[in-house]
């Protein structure tokens, strides 16, 4: 899968990156909720990445789904959520979540190396149209 032209690659397929970074329980609850594939990507991802992030939705039942719509922070009729095939993330930075892009772009680096390394195939949000940085799915 190719980086999108706006990240800087820093990862290798030479490269060993242990970036010391552990999930939260909160984060492995999320985890837990999608497919085994995601997990696996997620798992590498905070491994691989320079910044942290955590884990802040995974699976969806169609209720919360309803609520996500009629709060607008969903517009799509089924979410890959709802069928564990994606999770919403958020960088950590300096002990409190940013919403800065500028990390995202580092965490994408991180989730499309190991995608290609583990040969999970994903799409990252912060490619579509209406960006979605926070969001990965499994193609």
């Amino acid at each position: 899968m190719k980086l999108p032209n706006k990240v800087v690659t820093g990862l290798c397929a030479a490269c060993v990156v242990v970036s010391g970074y552990l999930f939260s329980e909160r984060s492995l609850e999320n985890l837990h909720e999608v497919n085994v594939k995601m997990q696996e990507v997620a798992q590498c991802a905070l491994k691989h990445s320079t910044v942290d992030f955590v884990v802040v939705d995974g699976g969806r039942t169609e209720a919360e789904h309803r609520n996500n719509v009629a709060a607008g922070r969903s517009w799509i009729r089924h979410s890959k959520h709802q069928d564990g095939l994606a999770i919403d993330i958020a960088a950590y930075q300096n002990g409190k979540v940013t919403y800065n892009p500028a990390p995202y772009y580092k965490i994408a680096e991180a989730f499309y190396w190991c995608s290609n390394g583990l040969a999970i195939p994903i799409i990252w949000g912060g490619e579509w149209r209406v960006q979605d940085l926070m969001h990965y799915e499994l193609k």
